[in-house]
């Protein structure tokens, strides 16, 4: 085989391997650091401070960044959860049982809120009510203002705010669990298209030195 043909093959074959993964990765929705800011807590405040103060307030600004952006547009626009939880993030109390009291505020008004019964993901529960619910723009500013009764135990653990996606939220992080593992593979192969590309263009230099070459010398 000519080095003409060695090259043009090595250009072939690295394309079909360059195209399909450079595709993929323009190609990709979300990430694992998008699936994460889409489950982090947006405001917190200690269960232990709330039953030591009875009546507590945290505040957020609903994110409305270029990341949130991506995320809504591919799991839409989420509700917003209202729960206590434990310190490992495992545990979604009941609301009822501690007593809490939860009003939500957004420039001077209370926003109206409903009774929540799913844990969000990653947690569970043993109870039909672990919180409220209410719904917002993004870029919100909101209050929440939390109250307990005089003398009311409170296990370890937080007040959260977090955005409430719902029971799809388990088939989403999946699904983009495997695209990276996907993404990983077309990575690879992009890589070596790339490499046999080069080879195919030094390749094709080394021709074109070997024909100068034999022409210099007739």
């Amino acid at each position: 085989m000519t080095a003409k043909r060695i090259s043009l093959s090595l250009a072939i074959s690295g394309l079909f391997l360059l195209v399909p993964g450079a595709y993929h990765s323009l190609s990709i929705k979300l990430t694992g650091n998008d699936s994460s800011a889409a489950l982090s807590k947006l405001a917190r405040i200690s269960l232990e401070h709330l039953a030591a103060e009875r009546t507590a307030t945290m505040s957020a600004t609903i994110p409305d960044s270029g990341q949130w952006e991506r995320i809504r547009r591919d799991w839409g626009d989420p509700g917003y959860l209202v729960a206590a939880v434990d310190l490992k993030g495992k545990t979604a109390f009941c609301f009822d049982t501690l007593g809490l009291q939860v009003d939500v505020i957004h420039k001077g008004n209370l926003v109206p809120v409903e009774t929540a019964s799913e844990p969000p993901y990653g947690y569970s529960a043993a109870c039909r009510i672990i919180g409220v619910s209410f719904r917002v723009k993004p870029s919100a500013d909101v209050f929440i203002r939390a109250s307990v009764p005089a003398q009311r135990p409170m296990p370890p653990g937080e007040l959260v705010l977090l955005a409430y996606w719902g029971a799809a939220t388990k088939d989403r992080i999946a699904s983009i669990r495997q695209e990276e593992r996907r993404e990983h593979v077309f990575g690879v192969l992009a890589t070596i298209g790339f490499a046999l590309i080069v080879c195919a263009a030094w390749a094709a230099i080394r021709a074109r030195q070997d024909q100068g070459s034999a022409n210099a010398t007739t």
